[in-house]
């Protein structure tokens, strides 16, 4: 289980340092992104359920790699790409059109909004909504906030 904490991390099997965060506009900030990628590869993934916008990029030596984004506002089959995308996106796209078109009988559900999700959670092996319950609550640990201004460091 996530910590009710405005930061945490947790070191995954696949290898990924993961920061959670509930403040969403550090990770929609593409300085910020591009800032931290200088010394660390870094794939970014944000999820509002209550507005169905998912985002998830992939920043490398201070430069953005690719970015999928998925805003409902804009139609539920809304998908906007920037950059090269991964492999997998093909793969994940073509499912999920799949299973859209297969309950197309007056339906409106929103199959696209899970691209970035799945397409991040494939290259990091974590999805915030799959969360292993052999996990339990001990493996994330509380990150705090220490400088001001939008490139502060977090520390356990």
């Amino acid at each position: 289980m996530i910590p009710d904490s405005p930061y945490s991390a947790i070191s995954l099997p696949s290898g990924w340092e993961l920061v959670y965060t509930n403040e969403p506009l550090m990770f929609i900030d593409k300085g910020l992104l591009e800032h931290v990628s200088a010394e660390h590869d870094i794939v970014a993934c944000y999820v509002n359920e209550t507005v169905m916008f998912s985002l998830a990029v992939e920043c490398r030596n201070a430069e953005m790699v690719w970015g999928v984004r998925h805003d409902a506002s804009q139609g539920i089959d809304d998908i906007v790409t920037e950059g090269k995308v991964p492999k997998q996106y093909d793969e994940i796209w073509r499912r999920l059109e799949a299973d859209r078109a297969a309950r197309r009988g007056g339906q409106r559900i929103d199959f696209m909004f899970d691209l970035p999700v799945e397409l991040a959670a494939t290259i990091t092996g974590f999805q915030h909504d799959r969360i292993p319950a052999e996990w339990g609550a001990a493996p994330f640990v509380v990150l705090k906030p220490i400088g001001k201004g939008p490139y502060g460091v977090l520390k356990r």
